[in-house]
């Protein structure tokens, strides 16, 4: 009686002298018959942080000093994290416990004695020996007999840069302890139902993949990647890489297994902006977006460097407002195409899994039940994601095949017109032509007239006067004839359709002697020849040209020609 209370005093000595304030019996021991599942061992565990990777536990026992959780704060300097609780059971059996210890390099459970002497009970860790004698694990396990109370001891070391950052962040999450029973009901999948969700989703992948490359389809070139990152991302949270010896652990393992979520949600962002046409839909959201595209390369860059928590926290920061927008921008979309609407659908279902991870973050439901009901959801997404681009390369294709329609109708329709402006430019030719004869034709007619006129004043107006005036009445007749006007008017109004028309429309102060000056002008005729088909003097001609400017209110220094061509211009169909 008094050996068993003097080992006790002396224990308590131990665990007390180092710190006064603070010792086991402060704390409450974990109830085994309270687990339900899983148990939080922040308010049942004191905790001691070392700069140093010291494994003696006499040494951590008596020089350290061990303080409730609310009062630590490990930094960069931490290298080991101590913790001490206890465990008591009244249940008439054992029962195999289990502790999440996370991607720590050195883990070690000791069970502590009423001596402070110790006993280690398992290791685990990402250093060579641990996975090369196969005991690496995210997991310790060991056995607690049954109605007993005792003392473990836990030690998470950390001895390369990545632990030691990674322990920093995972110190805030909850140090949980497992039963057998909640370790296999709500902790562990069963490997059938991963290899049934990894398979599903890498068919699907490579089902995409085939299509993008035989199409060339950009939406499904980044959503098979987006699936590929999904199944690396679950293999590589599931440690089943690690366990079927698909990959042996390193340091730099722990950077990659955060890798596939940064590339994922990237290519999420790209797929999303391209899928929903963002330029087009919002301009602004875009440039918002695509900004936010270039901090994906930048995290990646310091999860290669390790800067997990300053990684972890901006990722945290830039999830809710990117996929918030990207509903919106879906919900914008989805109002007026058919195929976004299933796009929107997955998006709310890829915004439940970030919901299950806070309710299972914070105790609210177990890791099976989160995992399980994120795997359902996940696969519902890719299947309604998969609809959502072959619903719109379908309307794409449909789209393309209108538009080469449209385009064959609208060549068809040029080389028509084309076709008809090319008779309707020889028609015109060849009625210029002819209205060209029918103008050189009235030139020669009018100079064998002026000539004949002469040649009777020189040979018959002395010798026949009578004869002389008859003839030469005959002559004037001849030149004043309407038919010849009327002839050339024919053939004018057939190469510049509606002329006339628009002129006496537009300038009804013209005469018609002006009309036909006009005319001649449009023919590109000199004075003299139009003096000539009048039978009037150049000057009268040019008289003419001066009362029509006065009469149309123009200026003398402005051609008349190019001033009427470009008020008929409009109107005027040639």
């Amino acid at each position: 009686m008094i050996f068993t209370f003097s080992r006790w005093m002396y224990f308590l000595f131990v665990l007390i002298l180092p710190n006064p304030c603070w010792s086991l019996e402060s704390i409450p021991p974990v109830q085994l018959s309270d687990i339900q599942g899983w148990s939080c061992l922040e308010n049942n565990s004191l905790y001691q942080l070392r700069t140093d990777t010291l494994t003696d536990v006499r040494s951590i026992l008596s020089q350290g000093k061990f303080e409730p959780y609310e009062y630590i704060s490990p930094d960069s300097k931490t290298q080991a994290i101590w913790m001490i609780f206890e465990i008591e059971s009244e249940q008439s059996s054992g029962d195999s416990l289990h502790i999440n210890c996370k991607f720590y390099d050195e883990v070690r459970l000791y069970e502590i004695y009423q001596d402070s002497s110790s006993h280690l009970l398992n290791t685990t860790g990402y250093l060579p020996q641990y996975f090369k004698s196969k005991k690496w694990n995210s997991i310790i396990s060991f056995h607690h007999p049954k109605q007993t109370r005792k003392t473990y001891l836990l030690a998470l070391i950390s001895h390369t840069r990545n632990s030691k950052m990674l322990s920093s962040y995972f110190t805030s999450n909850c140090a949980k302890i497992y039963s057998d029973h909640g370790f296999r009901s709500q902790y562990r999948l069963p490997q059938p139902l991963l290899f049934f969700f990894f398979g599903g989703i890498l068919m699907m992948s490579l089902y995409n993949l085939g299509i993008a490359l035989s199409t060339h389809y950009r939406e499904y070139i980044l959503f098979s990647i987006y699936n590929f990152c999904f199944v690396l991302l679950g293999i590589n949270f599931s440690n089943l890489h690690i366990e079927l010896d698909w990959v042996t652990p390193f340091d730099l393992e722990r950077n990659l297994r955060f890798t596939p979520a940064i590339i994922g949600i990237a290519v999420y962002l790209l797929f999303s902006i391209s899928f929903l046409d963002l330029k087009k839909l919002n301009f602004r959201l875009y440039q918002i977006l695509w900004h936010l595209f270039w901090i994906f390369p930048i995290m990646l860059l310091g999860i290669f460097l390790s800067y997990f928590t300053l990684v972890f926290i901006v990722f945290t920061a830039l999830m809710p407002p990117l996929f918030m927008s990207i509903l919106y921008a879906s919900w914008c979309r989805a109002r007026s195409l058919s195929y976004a609407r299933y796009f929107l659908a997955g998006n709310i279902l890829l915004i439940s899994v970030g919901l299950l991870q806070l309710l299972s973050l914070y105790g609210l439901i177990s890791v099976v039940h989160m995992s399980s009901l994120t795997i359902i959801a996940l696969m519902l997404e890719v299947i309604l994601f998969s609809f959502a681009v072959a619903i719109k390369q379908k309307v794409t294709k449909k789209e393309l095949y209108l538009m080469r329609v449209k385009n064959q109708l609208q060549r068809e329709r040029i080389e028509y017109e084309l076709d008809l402006k090319q008779k309707l430019e020889i028609e015109i030719e060849k009625k210029s032509r002819t209205l060209t004869s029918s103008s050189v034709q009235w030139l020669n007619l009018t100079d064998q007239l002026t000539s004949l006129k002469k040649k009777l004043k020189k040979e018959l107006k002395e010798t026949d006067e009578k004869l002389y005036k008859e003839i030469l009445k005959q002559i004037e007749e001849i030149e004043n004839f309407e038919d010849q006007w009327n002839s050339f008017k024919l053939h004018f109004e057939n190469v510049y359709r509606g002329f006339f028309e628009r002129i006496e429309k537009n300038y009804p102060m013209l005469s018609q002697n002006d009309l036909k000056i006009c005319a001649f002008m449009k023919m590109k005729l000199s004075n003299k020849e139009m003096a000539q088909i009048l039978n009037v003097t150049k000057k009268a001609i040019e008289q003419s040209k001066r009362r029509m400017r006065k009469k149309i209110g123009l200026e003398s220094d402005c051609d008349l020609l190019e001033y009427l061509e470009q008020s008929l211009k409009p109107e005027m169909v040639i």
